[in-house]
């Protein structure tokens, strides 16, 4: 794992997380698991995009996506003492049984982002 860029403890101290295990996927996807669960912790490219997506993707229709959980002050990301920002949702395994539905949905949300420079999935 690459802590240089990441205060990990920090970070996951806004959730409220204890981490048992950490797995860095990419150098912007780290795998966080722990007693309340398993959780995808990424960083964020465009701060001001986060907050501004979620209002957008339902305004386009989508109403069902993988959430992002709010840290303990309620906000969708966190920044640690480098400036970076980080936000926390649920690991899913591509594996993961998901309806064909949900699985266009996510291809959908995910080439949607992307294309409008949004945050990193």
């Amino acid at each position: 794992m690459n802590t240089q860029t990441l205060d990990m403890p920090l970070v996951l101290r806004a959730y409220q997380i204890v981490p048992q295990y950490i797995n860095q996927y990419t150098d912007k996807v780290w795998k966080i698991q722990s007693n309340t669960g398993t959780y995808a912790l990424k960083k964020v490219l465009n701060r001001s995009s986060l907050n501004a997506a979620i209002p957008i993707l339902k305004q386009a229709g989508y109403h069902k996506f993988v959430p992002i959980y709010p840290s303990i002050d309620g906000q969708l990301y966190v920044v640690d003492q480098q400036g970076h920002s980080y936000y926390l949702m649920p690991w899913i395994q591509d594996n993961q049984k998901i309806d064909e539905k949900q699985k266009k949905r996510t291809v959908l949300q995910r080439s949607w982002f992307n294309a409008h420079g949004y945050f990193y999935f």
